[in-house]
């Protein structure tokens, strides 16, 4: 039973989408490309950029080297949004939800400054 655990952990493989360069399981490739840049790029004209792209923008490019790795209480203090849901376990197996999601922008040049 193990020996079918380990075998099957070890068939189950990252994939990579050069276009939005997410890595993750099963992310339905299909010609060389995730199912969510298929699905956005399905309907684009010929003369319109790829959805994540650098024509239009979204093209996130690779992280430098020589940026640090930040800790999780350094990306929340830059992050332009945040988000706050209380969510609790009612009577085993129910989801209840507290609250309400609201995002602020932040003056994240500021904060940055003060650090």
């Amino acid at each position: 039973l193990l020996q079918n655990f380990n075998a099957a952990l070890d068939a189950d493989i990252m994939e990579y989408c050069p276009r939005c360069k997410e890595k993750w399981f099963d992310m339905g490739m299909r010609q060389g490309f995730c199912k969510r840049c298929n699905y956005r790029d399905n309907n684009k004209r010929d003369d319109e950029p790829y959805f994540f792209s650098s024509g239009n923008k979204l093209d996130f490019g690779a992280v430098p080297d020589h940026l640090p790795s930040l800790t999780q209480v350094e990306e929340q203090l830059i992050a332009r949004v945040h988000v706050h849901v209380d969510v609790y376990c009612v009577r085993g197996q129910q989801y209840k939800y507290k609250g309400h999601v609201t995002n602020f922008l932040r003056d994240v040049g500021s904060v940055y400054t003060q650090l």
